[in-house]
């Protein structure tokens, strides 16, 4: 019988290269936050890197990018969106106010 893997389990984590995804054992690596930082980074950049690694190879509307650096090697990026309306965060988030969910 197959075992589904957990989201949360410690002994494994999630890669992305290329769209595709697999499973690695922590062991292997895993990820060390010493190695990395995270900074701002051009819009441009952020969308070179998700059009090229992320599955589904498109770009939100995007408020705020930010890249996971390794040295000064780009290994990872963050882009928070716009929201299709701003209740989609103040409902989780209700001291967030309409002036700063959308």
């Amino acid at each position: 019988m197959l075992k589904q893997l957990s989201l949360f389990d410690p002994a494994f984590c999630q890669r992305w290269r290329g769209g595709n995804h697999t499973w690695r054992p922590v062991h292997e690596g895993g990820f060390d936050q010493r190695r990395y930082r995270l900074e701002p980074v051009p819009e441009a950049a952020a969308r070179r890197f998700v059009a090229e690694h992320h599955y589904s190879k498109s770009f939100p509307a995007a408020r705020m990018s930010f890249g996971l650096l390794e040295g000064d090697h780009l290994v990872g990026a963050v882009v928070l969106g716009v929201p299709m309306h701003p209740a989609v965060l103040t409902k989780p988030f209700p001291t967030l106010g309409p002036g700063r969910a959308a």
